[in-house]
Parts: C-alpha cells; structure tokens; sequence
C-alpha cells in the first residue's frame, strides 16, 4: 500500500506544475516551501465528519471477543432470535479474537508497535507475542491497553481513523515555514486554526441509552484529548435525550456568558474543543433551535445524516467545505496538495472574484479495503470504475456526476442554499443521491452530481438540483486521492447495494427529477439515466435475457439441435459465445489499466529527478527483471543525497552523511562503515581488499584493450583479460563461500534452528567451484581424507543440524534420516560427497510438491553417518542422534517417543500412534503375503483384504488427525496462542 501511495504522490507532482484550465504556477511564490509564499493565498477548509453511533475507537471487550463457535454467527438485537428476525453483523469469526484476527492482516505492523512501546520504555522487550497475550490476559496497563486500541482502530473501518486522516492536511499546513511564521504572532490559536478546521459532528453524544453509547462518548472525549493541539471541534445535538452532564456543561456556559435563561429552549447545537487546563471538553458556542433535528415521525423522519451534516454547517467557517464519512483516511503527502486543489475554486490569477469557477470539485478515493476478500475487491473495483473512470471522462465532457461528499463544496453557496443535500424522508432515501446536479456555464451542459451514498439537509430546496438550474460547474481533479473503507463482508454489502438502489427508485418520484428531465439534453439525459436507475434497469434486463438464452439452448438441445445445425440455417447464436457485450465492455477498463500511473512509479521518479536537474540518474532493469533507477556520477550523487537529506531522510540518514564525507583518502573506511549500515543484503556479493585490487586490475586491462592498435596486442591483451575474469570469479566464490560458512555457525550459535532459510542460491557458483573443485585442489595438495574436507564437513554437519531430521519408523526397528530442501544442487552435491565417501544408501529424490529430499532408510548407514556428524560437532541434533545410535529392537518404542519430543510438532499430525503402528504392520504382513501368493483365488481374496485395511487404515489416521487437531486449536486459545484463519484443511 505504501508503494502505492507513494507511486501515486509522485505522478501527481506533475499536476500541480501544470494544472491546465489557464492556471499558471508560479514556483517563487506559489511553491508552499517558497521564500515569498504567502500565507493569505491557501484558502480556509471546513471538514465535517458526520457520525452517529459508529465506532470511534474498538473497546477492549471487542477486541478480545470473536473467539467462540456461536460469534460466528449472525447476531439478534434484541436476543430474540426466530425467523424473520432483523439480525447484526458477527461478533467475529467464530477462532480467532478479532485482535488476533487484525494482527493477522497486519503482523509486520505489531511487531512494529512492539518495538515502538519498548524504545519508547513502556514495555520490557519487543516481543510482539508477549504484547498480545498480556493484552488478552489483563495485564497490560491503562496506558499501553489504550496503544493498543488505538492501533487497532487505525486499521479498521472507524471514527478515529477517518480524523486523524482529516487532520493530516492540517498537519500539513502547520509543517510549513511560513504558518509558523504567521501563527508565532498569534499564541492564543493552534496552527494552523484560520486556514483548516475539523468539526467531528457526533449526533448521539451525550445522549441516554438507547439513542446514546457512554462507551463512543468516553471514546470521543479520549481522541479530542489526545489532539487537543489540533484544530478539531466537537458539534453535537442538545435535546430533551441529553444526559444530565452535558445539559450542566452547557447551563454552566450560558450562565457564565449570559443571555438565554436557563430552560428557555429544548433543543441546541452545540460546538465544543477539548480544554487542556480543565482536562474536559469547553464549550465554544450554543445555538438554540425551536425544532429537534429530524423532522416528522416514525419512519418518515428527516434523513439523520443529512441533518447531522446541517448541525455541522452552522458552525462551519471555512471557504469551503468537506464532509467526509466515516470510513475515510488519507496520508500526509496528500495533504499538501490540498491548497492547490481548493484554488481551482478561485485562482490567485482571477481579477472577478465575485462567483467561483465551480460549486463542487471531486477527486478519487482509493479503496483501502480491497486488500479483505472478493467482496472488498470488487467493491474497490467498483469504486474505481465508477469514481475514478466515469468522472474523469464526464468531466472532461462537461457532464461530470458529483457523487459523494468528500467532494469539496463552496462554503458559501452550501450555507445560502440550506446545506450540501435534501434530506426529505422517503424521496431522498438514499442520503447522498442528492447531492447537486451541476453544469457547465459556458457549454450550457448539465453535470449531474447523484451520489451512491446520499446526505441532505431538511426539506427545504438545496444544493441537488439548485447547481444545474444555475448552470454551475463540477469538475474532476485526477491529482488527489483520500483513501475510503468498503463493506467486506457479503451480507453488508448485498444491504448496501439495496439501499443503493432503493434509492435509485426514490429519484424517479421526485419533484426535482421532473423538473431536472425537462431543462436537460440528449447527452445530459443519458449521463443522468445511466448513472442512476438504468444501472437496475440494465441488470434486470441482464437477467432476464440470460434465462432466456439458457432457456432456448436446453429447449434446442431436447429438439436435438446443436451450434453446427443453426449454423447451418444462418443463425447467430453460436457466436454470442465468444463476442458479447460483457467481454466488449472489458476493454476501456483494460485501456484504464494500462494508462494508470500504478505500473510506471520508476519512470515517473526518473521524469522526477530529471526535471530538477539530477539528469546522472538512468533506468535500467535489474538482474531479476525489475525495472532499476541507479546513478554513478559521483557529483549527482552526492546533488541528491544532499536534496534528500535536507528534506528530512531518516532512516538512512547515517549513510548519507558518511558519503557526502567520502573523499579519496577515507575511501576504505567510508566504504566499510556504510557496508556495516547497510547491513546483510549484500553479504555474499561485496568485494573484500583483494577483490577490489583484482576488479582495477581487470578495469585497467579493458581500458589497455580498448586502446590497442595492434593485432598482436589486441590478441594478448583479449587472453589476459580473460584469465583476469576467471580468476577473479573463482575467488569471488571462494569468498563468498567463506562467507556462507561464517553465516551459518553465527545463526545456530544465536539460536537459529530448522526455520533459518539458507539463502544458498545467491552463491550457487561458489558452492559448486568450493564442493567439486577447489575441495579436491585442496585434498590432492594436503593428501587429507576425503571425509575431512573442511568446507563440504562443515557444510554437511551445519546444513543437517538445520534442515534435516532423525526419525525411528512405528512398524520395524528403522532408523530415518531426511533433509528437504527447494534448492537442488545444494542435496546433490551433499549426496555426491557422501556417496564418495562409502555411505551409498544415500537417495536423492524430487517430491511433487516441488522439494527435493535426500534420503536414508537404511539403520546401518544412518548409524554410521550419525556417528561422524557427532565426531564434527553436530550440536542442535546432538540429543537425537545418541538416541538414535542407542536403538534396539527392545526399546525401539521408548527411542521413538523420546525423539518424536525432542523433534518438536513439525509432524505432529503425521505420526502413528500405537493402533496405527500395529495397523500398518498388518498391512505390510498381508502385502508380503499377496506378493508370495501362487493361486489367483488367494490372489484376490488378499487383494479385497489390504484394500479394505488401507481404507480402515486411511480413515482411523483422520479421525487421529482430526482429534489432534482440536485438541492442540483448544489448547493454544487456553494459553492466549494467536492463531490465523484456518483455511481449508486436508484432513477435513
């Protein structure tokens, strides 16, 4: 995700140079780092975030819940459950608690909080296990439960992630060197207050259960503490429903400032900031109302969203506004592209400044919740269809659609024509289909602004249909992108989409729908149809012709008349098979595809740099394939590590200092220490002295080449050169080698066990030139035995002690001795050593899940090799291996267990217990008796008699499996073990 954003924020640079539409940008003056930027021309914002009773921050019951078999289940509201009932979404998914669950989704990400609470001291080790079961047991402190919560909200679909996504323009401003500037003469206001302002319009705070959750009210409360030095607001609802303390926290501000009496009005909207010296919320402002905010009763009750969206508006006093829902977010660097976007309302250029040049401006979202199964995909695909490829279209047709509200609206026209939607019950179901339809003035075009998700203001006429009948403007910005969460699961989302639609039927009933057909054209009319009703229409239509196009082929096939007769007489029907409209309409999403920056972010960081004069920089493509972006002129080098540095690098911040200090005479020690900074990544390939030496060498024979003029010359210079190459190949494997050896004895000596992952193909040369060449130079000159080859003995014993396994078979007093591996030639050139070395029972095979297996069954060579493993060192397998070398027939079931213990539960489904050990043998005695059988009738009744044992064989192992499984699922949830889903399991 974060190549993504990034990829994204760099092919929106471009933008913001050149936005078109004659905006010219100015670098001196409007570059927001630019010494004589002003302050003054980044227009004020308003963000509302609309909220009613959705989660702000998960609780700790939640996050510890979803473990048990009946969570899984759809839940009853009222813990009435019958048929028909109105059931809630899942507790969880029935294993795992939803932390478990979420840090399953994003286990890089604990770790990182792990880490995090140690540096900063708050637990004893980074151990991101620990951390976990602390948190499922109670152990963990007020301070560090709250870390927790709070990590979890950020990555699920909640109030506290949409505001600390809202606030990052804020952040953004308040970074830059002029706010400081500007707000440094003013100590009373938080940077940067005048210019952005977050107003979380929470509609049942306060309020009594059942319309009230204390719970979000404490959660509320607890995310304006912590960015009480941030511009947030906190605008809620005063009724007669209001809990007793937020009725006294407001009388006690009316009596203090004066002015309504005490009792003289029912309902308030009330705008709030947390008060850092009183530690509680302090009260701003109070508007009192004659009226509740939803109007009507019982189900024809004004759209709440929309009237939360209204509350809001009242105390918004930004330019312009944005209503952001929910389930939205965004990072930091789209935050400082926000000024130049909210400009394309009034640009800095424009000499009338009396109307602005649109009313709505849109932008894309980026699904962030496509990442959670088929359905968030195609929801994401959807979104992307829909939100991205239609409005840029539309736009640039003039007949753009505004569609949702984290769109940006003029201030002033939303506040004098009753708010940003209509809310009448029934009519405007869906709250955000109602949201402007809008046109092009110039053109006379009509741009429909119909929302999937709806939000309006009271019944008074707003800005839906009010933007076309002025003949107002809508346009497209392709430069942003905020992220937005989706229904992931089936039944959310099947309930969104009829909500969606029923909606969509609400707008063919409506005054303003009449009155919009009447004043619009062809084309505006087909942008209206086909963005609202037709969508159901069409998939009607859809489904109608496909039962009867599957109705008249079974009706063809019982007539006996296939694809070749109707052919025959002329008919069309086999060729609907391979070209429909469904395949047809793939293709602009295709060409979207390929014409998505997502895929080129190198070429874009390339254009980049080459636009600001960093011109040493070329593509290239790496050895795997990739596409690569390296520079090797020393002074570019240098122009952009400075750039970056300046610009605030952190994580390589060390390395970058050592090589802007590199010079000819600390050329080995800046080298050196950048090498150790840079860590393992390049163990294997870095040139040690002697590798330099012989690399200038090689450079300089090649320079001496490519000068000479003689053929002679040419000649021994092509064959010294060559001789340069291979030695230096030769000894860059020895080293490299060398350097896998140290590897490996460091690892083990750390604790590595079977899970270190050799990473042998990087040296697949040097291992190859150590085993079969160089090992044998070294024998013929020291005349050792070939058993004490250093390099291939150390190898053997290290590589066993990780990767292999001893095991005793349940049938027959036999030792087992296996080491797995996906790389092949590391087992063949161990089997090869070992076969030299008189121990030929050795096997090698190639396994159709893709390893390799290097394999001894025989007791007597698995002795043996033992033997000599223990005698060079064998360390972590040291306790099998005497037990295995102490196997006798009269304790081959005592050694059994002892080294199924020791060898952990790698195989802990596999292994037979006694009834299968006594099963198997029965099926080995009766094979051996169908082998020796001479007549074909005992043939065939010891054939039906295996058959049957392998089938009881087969099953009994299943229910062993099966019941071990459950036993080690309920014994890791007793000790807080945090499991993945469980996908679909062989053993059924």
């Amino acid at each position: 995700m974060a190549a993504e954003r990034l990829a994204f924020f760099f092919q929106s640079l471009a933008w913001i140079q050149d936005p078109g539409g004659g905006i010219t940008f100015r670098a001196e003056t409007d570059a927001l780092t630019a010494g004589m930027f002003d302050p003054g021309t980044v227009p004020s914002l308003t963000q509302i975030i609309p909220a009613y009773n959705e989660v702000v921050i998960p609780s700790v019951d939640f996050l510890r819940a979803g473990a048990l078999p009946e969570d899984a289940m759809n839940q009853s509201p009222d813990d009435q459950h019958g048929i028909g009932d109105l059931t809630a979404p899942p507790l969880g998914d029935g294993v795992n608690p939803n932390l478990a669950f979420i840090i399953s989704q994003f286990p890089e990400e604990w770790m990182f909080l792990a880490k995090r609470l140690f540096h900063e001291g708050l637990i004893e080790q980074p151990n991101s296990h620990e951390l976990y079961k602390s948190f499922m047991k109670r152990k963990l402190r007020d301070g560090l439960v709250l870390e927790v919560r709070l990590w979890a909200a950020m990555r699920t679909q909640t109030v506290a992630k949409t505001v600390v996504g809202a606030l990052q323009y804020a952040r953004a401003l308040a970074s830059l060197p002029k706010m400081k500037q500007y707000y440094a003469q003013f100590p009373e206001k938080r940077n940067p207050e005048d210019h952005s302002e977050l107003i979380l319009a929470h509609q049942s705070f306060g309020m009594k259960a059942p319309e009230g959750s204390p719970e979000n009210d404490e959660a509320v409360r607890l995310l304006l503490s912590r960015h009480a030095n941030d511009p947030v607001f906190l605008v809620f609802d005063l009724t007669p429903a209001t809990s007793e303390d937020v009725w006294y926290m407001v009388e006690a501000f009316l009596t203090r400032r004066g002015g309504y009496q005490l009792g003289a009005f029912s309902y308030a909207s009330v705008k709030c900031r947390w008060d850092s010296a009183l530690g509680d919320l302090s009260v701003l402002e109070v508007l009192p109302r004659k009226y509740p905010l939803r109007l009507g009763q019982g189900e024809y009750k004004t759209q709440g969203k929309a009237c939360n969206q209204l509350n809001a508006i009242r105390f918004a006093s930004g330019h312009y506004i944005q209503a952001l829902d929910c389930n939205m977010g965004t990072f930091k660097g789209e935050g400082f592209k926000v000024p130049y976007v909210l400009r394309l309302f009034m640009p800095l250029d424009k000499k009338n400044r009396v109307a602005t040049q649109c009313r709505f401006l849109g932008f894309r979202e980026h699904i962030y919740t496509a990442r959670e199964g088929t359905v968030g995909k195609c929801h994401a695909a959807a979104e992307w269809t829909f939100g991205t490829i239609y409005q840029r279209f539309l736009s640039g047709m003039g007949t753009r659609m505004h569609y949702g509200h984290p769109d940006f609206v003029d201030g002033f026209w939303a506040r004098n024509r009753g708010g940003m939607s209509k809310g009448s019950p029934v009519v405007n179901l869906s709250e955000d289909i109602f949201a402007g339809r809008v046109g092009d003035r110039r053109s006379l075009d009509v741009v429909l602004t119909s929302v999937r998700r709806c939000q309006g203001p009271l019944l008074n006429e707003s800005s839906s249909y009010n933007v076309h009948m002025r003949e107002e403007a809508s346009p497209h910005v392709d430069a942003l992108e905020f992220e937005k969460g989706r229904e992931a699961a089936f039944n959310a989302a099947s309930a969104f989409f009829a909500k969606i639609s029923g909606g969509s039927v609400g707008i063919l009933r409506s005054r303003d729908n009449h009155l919009l057909c009447e004043r619009i054209g062809i084309l505006h009319s087909l942008s209206f149809y086909f963005t609202s009703v037709a969508f159901y229409v069409s998939n009607l239509l859809i489904d109608i012709s496909i039962t009867l196009y599957v109705t008249l082929f079974i009706v063809f096939t019982l007539a006996n008349i296939d694809l070749t007769k109707l052919s025959a007489l002329g008919s069309s029907f086999s060729s609907e098979w391979l070209l429909s409209l469904g395949i047809m309409s793939l293709f602009p999403q295709l060409f979207e595809m390929i014409l998505e920056p997502r895929g080129s972010r190198v070429t874009e960081i390339h254009s980049f740099l080459h636009k600001h004069d960093l011109k040493g920089w070329k593509l290239g493509v790496g050895s795997q394939g990739s596409s690569k972006l390296y520079c090797k002129q020393f002074a570019t080098c240098k122009l952009t590590l400075q750039r970056l540095l300046d610009s605030g690098l952190c994580i390589k911040k060390k390395q970058v200092e050592l090589a802007l200090s590199l010079t000819a005479d600390n050329h080995k020690q800046v080298r050196e220490a950048i090498s150790e900074l840079n860590g393992y990544q390049t163990r294997y390939q870095r040139l040690d002295d002697k590798g330099v030496e012989r690399a200038k060498e090689i450079i300089r024979v090649g320079q001496q080449l490519r000068n000479a003029s003689s053929e002679q010359k040419l000649e021994m210079l092509r064959v010294k050169l060559e001789g340069l190459r291979e030695e230096h190949a030769l000894q860059n494997s020895i080293t490299k080698c060398c350097r896998l050896r140290r590897h490996i004895r460091e690892s083990l000596q750390d604790g590595g066990t079977g899970q270190l992952r050799l990473q042998l193909s990087q040296t697949l040369d040097s291992a190859k030139v150590l085993m079969r060449g160089t090992c044998v130079e070294f024998a013929q000159a020291t005349r050792a035995p070939a058993w004490e080859f250093p390099v291939l003995l150390d190898l053997l014993f290290r590589f066993f002690d990780a990767e292999g396994s001893i095991s005793v078979a349940g049938s027959s007093c036999t030792l087992r001795m296996e080491i797995n591996q996906k790389i092949p030639f590391v087992l063949e050139e161990l089997h090869f050593f070992l076969r030299k070395n008189d121990l030929n029972k050795w096997t090698l095979k190639h396994l159709s899940s893709g390893y390799y297996k290097l394999r001894c069954v025989d007791t007597a060579t698995c002795k043996l090799t033992l033997q000599r493993l223990l005698k060079c060192g064998l360390d972590v397998k040291k306790k099998q291996a005497a037990l295995a070398l102490s196997l006798t027939p009269d304790n081959h079931k005592q050694v059994r267990e002892a080294i199924h213990e020791l060898n952990g539960y790698q195989t802990r489904y596999q292994r037979l217990d006694d009834k299968g050990v006594e099963r198997a043998k029965d099926i080995q005695r009766v094979g051996n008796q169908l082998r020796n059988a001479s007549s074909q009738q005992k043939l065939e009744t010891l054939r039906v008699k295996l058959g049957d044992l392998r089938e009881e064989h087969t099953l009994q192992n299943l229910v062993t499996k099966c019941r071990r499984l459950r036993r080690h699922i309920r014994q890791s949830l007793q000790e807080g073990g945090v499991m993945m889903p469980i996908r679909q399991s062989r053993i059924g």
